[in-house]
């Protein structure tokens, strides 16, 4: 193989090597187009999103907290007027009144 051959060949080699480097670049820049559209919806959608869920979750939690406390409460009436009533009912039967 003569000089000039390999030069040539040499040649060939850088040629390739640039055209890759150029398509990297480009898919590069793609990359980063790409990069920048998913941040902003993380930025814009995503996050706030979450922060209205986050909202949401808080204001069910205390939600559910204040339906328990009044669910409580109601609870007690309830076993309360039971009671009574089963004290109500006893004092009918030994007195005789259906």
């Amino acid at each position: 193989m003569t000089d000039s051959e390999k030069l040539d060949l040499l040649l060939e080699k850088v040629d390739s090597i640039e055209s890759n480097l150029a398509a990297l670049k480009a898919d590069h820049e793609h990359t980063k187009v790409e990069v920048k559209a998913i941040r902003i919806t993380l930025e814009n959608e995503t996050n706030r999103n979450i922060q209205l869920i986050a909202e949401g979750h808080m204001n069910l939690d205390r939600k559910l907290d204040e339906a328990l406390k009044s669910l409580h409460q109601s609870m007690m009436y309830y076993l309360k007027v039971n009671h009574l009533d089963a004290e109500l009912q006893h004092v009918k039967d030994h007195l005789g009144i259906a």
